[in-house]
């Protein structure tokens, strides 16, 4: 991403922004290639990599993108879904964003899946998980209080949800609404009962996997 491979036959072309906070603190930083468009002196920027750990930090490197010099299109790869650059320009419409695939999960333990994932919400549920290869198949009571780790256990008592391990692995880490996949019958049961397990999987930001691999 920041051309020193030696295989990278642009690598020369890729320059590096940073961002620092008023105190001088590294707060962002940004990798960049000026491709030109033809011969009319116009470029594409296309950004290789972006990171910033404030809002601050990400709308001003942003902005250092879209107000180039010289500049008609920037691109960049491999940004979150609810990246804010849509309401961070004056014209949405000037944003075109193409979403894709690019990680795969699948739940194979659901009690240690669950001692590992954080509950934004307090969350008692019992969700029926169906299985084909058996893994995550069985009846799971599902505990938690807000900012804590969920206990998964056995239990032989009726089932809120029923769903597949398909399902339950989109929810493992928030990409998807319990509440949408409840909508479209992939989730069976109260719909109450798919809001609270909405309202405790659901992250902050939406996941994002920013390297291929």
């Amino acid at each position: 991403m920041s051309g020193l491979a030696s295989d990278d036959k642009r690598g020369a072309a890729v320059r590096g922004i940073r961002y620092s906070d008023a105190e001088g603190r590294l707060r962002g930083a940004m990798a960049i290639d000026l491709v030109e468009n033809g011969d009319g002196f116009r470029f594409t920027l296309k950004i290789r990599h972006l990171a910033a750990v404030t809002a601050e930090a990400l709308a001003a490197l942003w902005h250092f993108a879209l107000s180039h010099d010289l500049v008609d299109t920037v691109t960049a790869d491999l940004r979150p879904v609810d990246d804010p650059l849509p309401w961070l320009v004056a014209d949405q419409r000037a944003v075109e964003q193409t979403v894709h695939d690019h990680g795969w999960l699948r739940i194979l333990d659901v009690p240690a899946f669950f001692a590992a994932r954080t509950c934004r919400a307090p969350l008692d549920v019992t969700l029926r998980v169906t299985d084909p290869l058996g893994f995550a198949e069985g009846t799971w009571r599902l505990r938690a209080a807000a900012g804590e780790h969920a206990e998964a256990t056995t239990t032989d008592a009726a089932s809120d949800l029923t769903l597949g391990v398909d399902a339950l692995s989109a929810l493992s880490v928030g990409g998807v609404s319990a509440v949408r996949l409840h909508a479209a019958g992939r989730i069976q049961g109260p719909a109450d009962a798919a809001a609270a397990l909405d309202d405790a999987l659901r992250p902050e930001r939406a996941p994002t996997l920013g390297l291929w691999y």
